[in-house]
């Protein structure tokens, strides 16, 4: 084992002379292989070497037993001992996280937070092994990743170093036991109803019969990941530069790039502007990149305007105004989210047949006898009021779309009927008093339709 590590070590360039290495000891056989074998080296690059111990507080006297192992083996070889004690399951339930998630992050952290009160440039050592590679691989797939999840763990990333990335377990246990070594073993490693212990225990097992050498196999094609994503990288890089100005995306720019380059190029934007760069998300906007404009919604109170050829990332007090205001006439219009405002005459008998037939609809009709040229559809705007049908109560339309839980990264997009700050209609929410349907009258049918794959028309009841 000690020589695969000190080959990796030598491939990525993870150590130079005099370094400061944290090793992150959990007390169990991976690191305590890791620890030693920094230990075996330690003259050898005149290393400054100390030991990192996170107590995650969820096994008790188990945890506790952990600790002072890595204590008393620190104190024993004369190794500076950090520890940090964190309640992860508190935690986790108030950030919404799950324990391995929460337990990961406060790991690194102090991991990080350690190497700066240590000093500049000190290096940080997981002992993340080619079983973890595997497992790591597999979980990603299962999620559905992309080229970057198949590249799995890396050897070296920033300051973080993974010497036995290229040894599997089989030869750490062998190395441990060669020299003599006691570990800890954590017994909720053989739960199956973690994740990863499902896939080690589970998953791994079968493809080794498909493949006795599933574990090398597995070696290179994250090592070949990693090569071409680099690659890739690079060049996306360029083309980004290229593309991306003055605070957004050039949309026409942006168009004559292979498709692979423009997903890139929108994920890094998003990135960027704190957004999830899902899939899903990138292929709602590139379903989008032929309109000449455009607004849509990527997280709560964010959105994706596009204008005058550049694509922007706005906030939600941005003013969608000017792209989202038309007369209130008869026909369809597109709204700036895309989809499609129908206003259509129909009789009084009609709107009957509605009440009696489809009440649900009726928030879909107004009286179209008040309808003047000072009438148009908007968005929302500060200080719109509405008297609320048929309660005759009225609110700020802020108030209203409070009160309706509509989602707030919607509420600049929901197209309204106004005159100047009154509001008369509200889609899918209300109809103000003043404009409904109580008496014989012309009726104005106002609907939104979504457009389906083949770009025909769909009612969003």
């Amino acid at each position: 084992m000690n020589k695969t590590a000190l080959k990796t070590v030598y491939e990525h360039n993870m150590l130079c002379e005099s370094d400061a290495v944290i090793a992150a000891v959990s007390g169990g056989a991976d690191s305590m292989a890791l620890l030693c074998f920094l230990m075996e080296i330690k003259e050898q690059f005149s290393l400054s070497l100390y030991v990192c111990h996170v107590n995650h507080l969820l096994r008790g006297i188990d945890a506790d037993g952990d600790e002072q192992f890595v204590k008393d083996f620190c104190e024993l070889h004369s190794i500076p001992f950090y520890l940090k004690r964190c309640d992860v399951k508190s935690l986790a339930e108030k950030s919404g996280k799950g324990f391995e998630e929460c337990g990961r992050d406060v790991r690194y952290k102090f991991f990080k937070e350690t190497a700066l009160s240590i000093g500049t440039d000190v290096k940080i050592a997981t002992a993340h092994t080619l079983s973890d590679c595997c497992e790591t691989l597999l979980f990603n797939i299962a999620r559905g990743c992309g080229p970057a999840g198949i590249a799995s763990i890396a050897p070296a990333r920033d300051n973080i170093i993974r010497p036995l990335i290229c040894c599997n377990r089989e030869q750490i246990e062998a190395y441990l036991k060669e020299i003599g070594q006691d570990y800890r073993t954590d017994k909720t490693n053989d739960d199956i109803a973690y994740t990863r212990n499902f896939i080690r225990h589970r998953l791994i097992p079968e493809f080794k019969k498909l493949n006795p050498s599933f574990e090398t196999a597995v070696l290179n094609l994250t090592a070949l990941s990693r090569e071409q994503q680099a690659f890739f990288d690079e060049i996306s890089e360029k083309e980004y530069a290229e593309v991306c100005k003055e605070g957004g995306i050039f949309k026409s720019e942006l168009l004559k790039r292979n498709i692979a380059l423009i997903r890139s190029i929108i994920a890094k934007y998003l990135r960027e502007n704190n957004v999830a760069a899902t899939k899903k998300r990138s292929d709602e906007i590139i379903s989008l990149l032929e309109k000449d404009s455009f607004c849509l919604s990527v997280c709560k109170g964010g959105y994706l305007i596009c204008k005058d050829d550049i694509i922007r990332f706005k906030k939600e007090d941005f003013k969608c105004a000017e792209d989202f205001v038309f007369e209130a006439v008869l026909g369809e219009r597109e709204l700036a989210d895309g989809r499609i405002l129908s206003l259509k005459e129909i009789s009084y008998n009609e709107f009957k047949n509605i009440k009696k037939n489809f009440p649900n609809l009726l928030k879909n009709c107004v009286n179209y006898d008040i309808i003047d040229d000072s009438f148009v559809i908007r968005n929302r705007k500060i200080g719109d009021i509405i008297t609320i049908f048929p309660r005759n109560v009225t609110k700020t339309l802020k108030k209203l779309l409070n009160e309706s839980k509509i989602d707030t990264d919607k509420r600049n997009i929901i197209p309204v009927l106004a005159s100047e700050n009154r509001v008369y209609w509200v889609e899918g929410v209300a109809i103000d008093a003043a404009a409904a349907v109580t008496k014989p009258c012309r009726v104005l049918f106002i609907e939104v339709l979504n457009k389906d794959k083949n770009g025909e028309h769909q009612n969003e009841e």
